[in-house]
């Protein structure tokens, strides 16, 4: 990438090609190339469809209400979820389960989402979005997983920022500091 330096003295180092009559030559196109490699080199910015996406945040309580039934006893605070999220995009459901997963919307094994939330549209092609998941799949195993601090929310946050430069909504990625927060949560963390 060019240096602020570099970049200002861009038109110089192009027109010294030229006053001095000298054959445009591998280093008279070396600026061309670096101003070339610095614009293109995130490629999946730049290549966008015409058309649009439309991207949604499919939210699952894995309680099935228990946490909104039990949460002030068990922890001295109301809680209404265990939330469980996927980013919905080209016709599939994409979320972090043991690796990064996908499957037809409809038929992931946690049943029929308990809000549907719009987080716009994306111009991002599916064929570069897919890049993009195997660029980050190795962030995403099994291993990697930690209930409270790299789970299935956090994979569809990073996604939904990826897509459409929002995050996904506040309450569900504080959740793990509210239980954290309770007096029960307290004693978890030892």
């Amino acid at each position: 990438m060019l240096t602020d330096v570099e970049y200002d003295n861009l038109p110089n180092l192009i027109s010294g090609c030229l006053v001095h009559e000298v054959t445009i030559g591998f280093m008279c196109l070396l600026p061309y190339l670096f101003l070339v490699y610095s614009i293109f080199h995130n490629w999946w910015i730049i290549e966008m469809a015409e058309e649009s996406y439309k991207v949604s945040l499919h939210v699952y309580d894995l309680s099935q209400g228990l946490a909104r039934q039990l949460s002030t006893t068990c922890f001295g605070k109301a809680i209404e979820g265990i939330w469980h999220t996927g980013i919905v995009v080209y016709g599939n459901q994409y979320y972090f389960g043991r690796g990064i997963q996908n499957a037809p919307v409809g038929t992931p094994p946690y049943g029929t989402p308990l809000k549907v939330v719009d987080l716009g549209f994306t111009h991002v092609l599916k064929n570069v979005f897919e890049a993009y998941l195997q660029e980050i799949d190795h962030r995403y195993t099994a291993e990697t997983y930690r209930l409270l601090t790299h789970n299935y929310n956090n994979f569809s946050n990073e996604v939904a920022q990826f897509l459409v430069g929002a995050s996904i909504p506040d309450y569900i990625l504080n959740l793990p500091n509210e239980v954290m927060g309770s007096p029960m949560g307290a004693l978890m963390s030892y």
